[in-house]
Order: C-alpha cells, then structure tokens, then sequence
C-alpha cells in the first residue's frame, strides 16, 4: 500500500493511528465489528493527522450516545440454512466456506461405520463444529463428541492454536476436554513443521529476557528490588536486542519460504491425473489433516439458556436433601464421576507458588456462547455440582499465553482479537491514545513503551475476569453486551467501587431482585483498571459466601425444578 490519499495504512504509524480512530469510534458509537481496508482507506482524513492525545486522560465521554443494549433475541440465534442442500442464494464467503469444510469432514469420516455424523453445531472465523456419534465397538456404548475443522483447507493454523490452547487446560474440570486420537482409533496428532514463529512474539527456549520464565516469580526480582523492565535490559545491550529482532525476522522469512514450497508441491500432486502422481518428500505433508475433537456437552451454552428463561441469583447450597441416583439427569452415565479432587480433574485456584499458571493464559473470548452446561456430578466426590450442573470453558481458538516485556506490537496485534462488543479496557481503553515516546511522539513497534502501562495492553488474569464479569452481566440482565461500555456514576453503594461499566445493575430497579453482593462483584469485574478488578481467589471467597446464603423460596427442591425444566427439558 501506498500513501495515497485514497489509501488504507502504509506503515506502523499509520496503522497506529487508524486504529486510535476506530477505538475511538468503538468506545463512542458502538462500532461491533473491525474495519477492513476499504474502511480505512475511505476514511483515512479522520486519522491520518491523529496523534498521541496529551495532558491528564480522562475516561469520561464528553457527550456519551445513548446505551444501545438490546434484549437478546431469537431461539438460540438465528435460523442456520444448513450445509446438506444448494447454497442459498446470497451466501456470504463465511457460509460457503464453511461448507467447504463441512463436505470434506463429513467425506473423510464416511469411510468408517464407527462415525455417524449427527448435525451442524455452528461456524465462525475458526472453522465449523460439527457432532458426530462414534461407535467403538461390541461390548462398549457409543458417546457423542464435537469434530472442529478449519473451512477450506485441512492445514489450518487456526485449529493447531486451538489445540495447542486446549491442551493447556487438560484435566482443567472447567474447560472443555479435548478427546484423544487414539481413543476414537485415529492416528495420533503430529505438530505440523511449518509451524511459523508468533510473527510478533521473538522469544527463544534459552532463558534471556524474553523467554516465557520470567512471569513466573510473583515477588520481586532475585536481588529483592523491583522487576527489570524491558526499556532497562534493552538499554544495558541494544546490539542483543537488535539481534534477536533480526534473528526473529529470519526465521519468519524461512516459515514463508518453506510453506511457499509445500503448496507449489501440493498443488503439483492435486492436479496430476491419478496414474502420475509425482513422488511427493514426506516432509511436505499433503495427506495432512488439522482437526480438534472434544467432548460435547448434551446440554448447549449459556447464550441458549439466556434465550430460554432469566437465571437467578447466587444459589443456597443445601446437603440434606441430594438428588436420588441419576434422576433428573438423561445421559449422565455412572461411570462420568466428574471431579474426583486429587485424582481426576482439578478445578482449585493454583498454589501461590504458581500463580504465573492462571496469569498468563488469556482467553480472549469468554462469552455465553463459548461456555457451555454439562451435567451434575453424580458421584463426584465433594459434591461440588450436586444442585446444579457443572459450566465448561469452550473454544481457545483465541487465547494466547501472555509474556510480559514484549516489544509494543505484540501487545497491539491482541487488541482486536476478541470479537466486539466483549473486548476489554485492555483493548477499547482512551489510555491508547496517551502512549508516547518521551519526544512527545508516535511509539514504534519495537518499543517498549506498552509493557509499562497499567491499563493498555496489560493483558493477564484480570482480562479473563472482565469476560467472567460481562457474561454474569449479560445472565442477569438477558441483554447484549454493552455498546458502547460506558463508565458508571458511583453513588450509594457504589461509591467506593472502582470506576467500572457495570452498567444499570444498580440504577434500574427490576434487577434490584439479585443479591446486592452478587452485583458488586460483577461491578468490580468489570473495572476500568484490571489491577483493581478481583483476584481468582476473592472470586471463589464471595462465591463460597454468597452459595451458602438463603433466599427465601430457593429450596433444594425449587432449584431442582427449575435445573429439570429450563435445561434438562427445555434443551433441543
């Protein structure tokens, strides 16, 4: 691109402040959805001349637009045409690829009876989700399970992050577990060669500066002083870091080189008649298939929950009175014990000694359509989900695992990765547009200057607990989420809350039926300042406080009644 007037972004500082100006346009007109570059070529007058705001920020709107927060609609979203028939007419690129994907799938799969392909869950940026029931066999009972594959191409990077994201959360009773290969008697899954570096992250496996070790110490650093900053260790050695900067940009140009030459060789075999095909190097992989399989959950998500009924407020936990055998409970087999503490899956806050565990990895996308319901725990040993189902994380076709001390364009690359309107401050924050070289000027990409602040690009734990916060938001009010977020006026019972977009949680009387306790921790999740939102364990403290409080007509058997109809009986 070029520096037309009719032209999008040419260059880093360009691209800067573009994406100032669409922030700008996120936080006051509720824009929902990334521009692409005829949007930004078209606008170019409104930032090419946008410069790093000065003087004290402000987090107040001069004139706020009005709360555009509409109920949700629809009976679990909108009707899906399905990919068996023609394509309809006026099918978007996403419908048609995604059908793509979804022919190739079903083809592959069709070769073995034990695969009975079942339906369309749904499709997105990453790919297309599909059910399938697998058989394995005489003498064993069939079970259900979610076959993820990328759109119009087997090797697809997206799904391998996935699954490399995925696999981080194994044994994790909260997150969706991924089904091993060779338990549905497939091919164990091999990491792809091609693999490119992170194209903004540089670190190596040695233990410099940059590598993943050093979040890991919570306290101070090893002399007992403060933690070295990125602008500090790059100072002591400038030529190391514009060395390992230039070692970083030699090992993307072979990843570019190298797949460059899988697809010529690939495309050489595709296109020859059967008789000659062309001896292919193993190394080029072309019978190479990337695809997740995870566990379903019988039971749907959140989102479909919230289009079904109102869920009420933090429940009373009760012993006395425990549900009998499986009632109440279609397809919850006996040999499912759920978590068994100790000895099965884990679902505790991490010892002290390894918070660096639940501070680096980032969603990026937790909202109700990515966690979904799956069924009591029997015969789980403490209990835990005895009254009411057991909620699993889905989809880390997004998350990353965070490093502190990156250069700024790593933390600008991750600004945009969660789809609007359930970004974070982190990402749609004014603070954005106060970062500066000391000169007074536009920052660079390998500068330093992000890793400093406090509230942009300070992704971490905090990060998933604003998504924690906006989903109970959204479960409480049945409503989008909010567009443009908008900070609060704290008064009253708010007035010592950090500044927070918890909007009408308490200005509007009909959500007044929930537990005021429950609403202040939602305000708090949802602060401005991630370093003052809760941490993990005083969520699970108000969590265990607020479970064992009683609310008059929330018996065991009323709670019993409603998990029965609005989950049990109302899922389709």
């Amino acid at each position: 691109m070029n520096n037309g007037a009719n032209q999008g972004p040419a260059n880093w500082y360009e691209e800067w402040r573009a994406w100032m100006w669409w922030f700008q346009r996120y936080r006051e007109w509720a824009a929902e959805s990334p521009p692409d570059d005829a949007e930004m070529a078209a606008n170019r007058a409104h930032w090419i001349n946008l410069w790093p705001l000065q003087g004290r920020r402000s987090l107040w709107l001069d004139d706020a637009p009005a709360v555009r927060a509409p109920l949700l609609q629809g009976a679990g979203g909108q009707a899906f045409p399905g990919f068996g028939g023609p394509t309809p007419p006026g099918a978007d690129r996403s419908y048609r690829a995604a059908k793509e994907g979804f022919e190739r799938t079903t083809e592959y799969f069709a070769v073995s009876r034990r695969w009975e392909y079942i339906k369309v869950l749904g499709y997105g940026g990453a790919g297309v989700a599909m059910k399938y029931r697998f058989h394995p066999g005489v003498g064993r009972r069939p079970f259900n399970l979610v076959v993820k594959v990328g759109k119009r191409n087997w090797v697809h990077r997206a799904i391998r992050r996935e699954i490399m994201m995925t696999k981080k959360m194994e044994r994790a009773a909260h997150s969706i577990q991924m089904i091993p290969r060779n338990q549905v008697r497939l091919e164990e899954y091999k990491p792809y060669e091609y693999e490119p570096p992170i194209s903004d992250d540089s670190s190596d496996d040695g233990n410099d500066y940059s590598s993943g070790d050093e979040s890991r110490d919570d306290g101070p650093g090893p002399e007992g002083g403060k933690k070295i900053t990125r602008r500090e260790i790059e100072a002591a050695d400038p030529q190391r870091a514009r060395d390992k900067r230039n070692l970083h940009r030699i090992r993307l140009n072979t990843w570019d080189f190298k797949n460059q030459q899988r697809e010529i060789e690939l495309r050489k075999y595709q296109e020859a008649p059967d008789n000659a095909k062309p001896w292919i190097h193993s190394e080029y992989e072309i019978h190479r298939k990337d695809f997740i399989l995870t566990e379903f959950c019988e039971n749907g998500n959140l989102e479909q929950l919230l289009y079904r009924y109102p869920p009420r407020k933090f429940h009373p936990r009760r012993w006395d009175n425990p549900p009998q055998g499986m009632g109440g409970c279609p397809g919850v087999s006996a040999n499912r014990a759920g978590k068994m503490v100790g000895i099965d899956l884990f679902e505790e806050v991490p010892p002290a000694r390894r918070l660096w565990a639940i501070k680096r990895n980032v969603h990026f996308d937790i909202t109700p359509k990515n966690i979904f319901i799956t069924s009591h725990d029997v015969l789980a040993k403490d209990n835990e989900h005895r009254l009411v189902p057991r909620l699993k994380l889905a989809d880390f076709g997004r998350a990353h695992e965070i490093k502190p001390r990156k250069r700024n364009e790593y933390y600008v690359n991750r600004r945009n990765l969660t789809p609007f309107p359930h970004c974070s401050p982190e990402q749609f924050g004014i603070d954005w547009e106060y970062i500066q070289k000391p000169d007074g000027s536009i920052v660079d990409q390998d500068g330093s200057e992000i890793s400093e602040q406090k509230v942009a690009g300070n992704y971490g734990s905090a990060t998933n607990v604003w998504g924690i916060g906006l989903t109970m938001w959204q479960i409480m009010t049945l409503r989008e989420a909010p567009a443009p977020p908008i900070l609060q006026v704290r008064t009253g019972v708010t007035k010592n809350l950090p500044q927070n977009y918890c909007l009408s949680l308490f200005t509007q009387d009909q959500f007044k039926v929930y537990d005021e306790d429950l609403r202040l921790t939602v305000a708090r999740c949802m602060a401005h300042d991630p370093n003052e939102r809760p941490s993990l364990r005083t969520l699970l403290r108000d969590a265990l406080r607020g479970i064992n409080k009683a609310f008059p007509g929330e018996t065991d058997a009323f709670i019993n009644s409603w998990v029965q109809d609005m989950i049990y009986d109302a899922y389709v």
